[in-house]
């Protein structure tokens, strides 16, 4: 099968050569043959978890959202929401900046408050209510032990929603507003600029978020950050990210941007560390790119198949992801459509930003005119495709513990996050433990990264509203 494979790869190389003449392929075989077929299929199959959540820069226990459901068989496949909107949706390696920071503090907070309730229960404290409420994680009244401040009201309902804001946190009592609160001070600073202590009765107010752009490779803090008005320029918000990860060289800066149903450059030029960044005013939903110059790096971008066979393409100015397919039609049987992975270089961390994709999804899309989730590739660009038969036939899903690798099961259809614990046969700390389910969900083409809490104490305990129901390559990552 693999001698096969490699010489369909060889017929394919013959028509990419004859394709549009601006891209040059080649395919290199690279120890292809393994001895066992289900060794194979393991290996792939974790090829596929470790590209999503190891090399991904955004895995972390930060962005907790509720599963949605999202299909694919309208027959027009319009935008998301979210492009509609000019907002950004977080690509698999993509994190929105603030919530892993929230996540731990909200994660501390619990822990002190469990403790100083366990060492006051003999008191007679008389403690402090508030609400919180609006784009919240978890909206509801609360009542602490005094002093309460707006930091320590604001981590106990969680932090923001996904669609919550950051910087826009309005606090009222009796329907007066006392002020609003940017909570960016807090995660450069580690507290809220004009923090206040509560005397009872505040009302926490989370505001929707603001516009929304994506600044990714060489900066010091790639993320997803949310902008005010007034911060609505290139230079600010490469600020935003810190800067440049190196205080020497020069630098390529592009802005992609959706106009209409396509994507388009809107913005590029060689910046040299420590200059003027030009004068240019980003839009909700600009994805800013950053790249160090080095004419040493190849022109290239590259396609993995499976059976680690490797081909690469010359990359040309606007080269978007369909013109990479289209070099690739026809392509093998055995390659899944509904899934793939572009790994995308030059984090200042080494690690790749990784982007799920839906060939068939953005196939059809395009079909219908409909060019938005045709982005631009970038030289070093790895399109990862996989064999179908991993989704279709023997689906897995995977558990993850610190300082453990990736222990992969077998995926059977109403399988729980109990029967992935009890088929692992792991042995779980009796508290402490907080973890969650890593969920790839369409959105438009692009595949994205839901993760659901899990108490795992609740589901020792037979907890069925914590016992979620898992999906073919669901990921349980366990912290202690």
């Amino acid at each position: 099968m693999a001698v096969q494979f490699f010489s369909q790869c060889i017929m394919l190389h013959k028509k990419t050569c004859l394709c549009a003449e601006k891209h040059v392929g080649c395919f290199l075989g690279e120890d292809i043959n393994m001895a066992n077929s289900t060794i194979r299929r393991q290996a792939i199959a974790c090829q596929l978890l470790l590209a999503g959540f190891m090399l991904a820069a955004g895995v972390s226990l930060s962005s907790t959202v509720m599963a949605v459901e999202l299909t694919a068989d309208t027959p027009a496949l319009a935008q998301s929401e979210s492009l509609a909107a000019g907002q950004v949706t977080a690509f698999q390696g993509e994190e929105v900046y603030g919530l892993e920071k929230f996540s731990k503090s909200v994660e501390e907070l619990h822990n002190v408050v469990a403790v100083e309730k366990v060492s006051k229960d003999n008191e007679a404290v008389e403690e402090v209510s508030f609400i919180v409420a609006g784009e919240v994680s978890n909206p509801g009244e609360y009542s602490l032990s005094p002093p309460v401040s707006l930091l320590a009201a604001v981590l106990t309902g969680g932090g923001p929603s996904s669609s919550g804001s950051l910087r826009r946190v309005a606090v009222y009592q009796t329907g007066t507003l006392l002020g609003e609160y940017d909570l960016y001070s807090f995660l450069r600073e580690g507290r809220i600029a004009d923090d206040f202590i509560f005397n009872g009765g505040e009302q926490i107010v989370f505001l929707p978020c603001g516009p929304r752009v994506a600044i990714s490779g060489g900066v010091k803090t790639p993320a997803v950050f949310e902008l005010k008005e007034g911060e609505m320029t290139l230079a600010m918000a490469l600020d935003l990210a810190g800067g440049f990860d190196s205080g020497e060289g020069s630098w390529q800066v592009e802005v992609t941007r959706l106009a209409g149903v396509r994507q388009i450059i809107a913005f590029s030029a060689d910046v040299v560390a420590g200059g003027d960044v030009p004068a240019f005013n980003i839009e909700a939903g600009d994805r800013i790119r950053v790249l160090r110059n080095d004419s040493s790096r190849p022109a290239n971008v590259y396609v993995r198949f499976p059976e680690n066979v490797s081909g690469n393409f010359s990359h040309q100015s606007g080269m978007k992801i369909s013109d990479l397919i289209d070099c690739l039609r026809p392509l093998p049987e055995n390659i899944a459509l509904g899934y793939a992975e572009l790994l995308r270089e030059g984090r200042s961390d080494n690690r790749y930003e990784v982007i799920g994709i839906s060939i068939d999804v953005l196939l059809q899309q395009l079909a219908f005119g409909d060019k938005s989730n045709d982005f631009m590739l970038y030289p070093g660009d790895c399109l990862v495709l996989f064999d179908r038969e991993i989704f279709d036939k023997k689906p897995v899903v995977g558990i993850e513990m610190p300082g453990k690798p990736l222990l992969l099961v077998d995926f059977k259809p109403g399988m729980t996050v109990c029967d992935l614990l009890d088929n692992a046969e792991i042995r779980l700390p009796e508290k402490g433990m907080r973890s969650v389910v890593c969920r790839r969900q369409l959105n438009g083409s692009r595949l994205e990264v839901v993760r659901l809490a899990v108490d795992l104490e609740a589901v020792c305990r037979k907890g069925e509203q914590q016992n979620i129901e898992l999906q073919p390559f669901d990921t349980l990552l366990v912290q202690y």
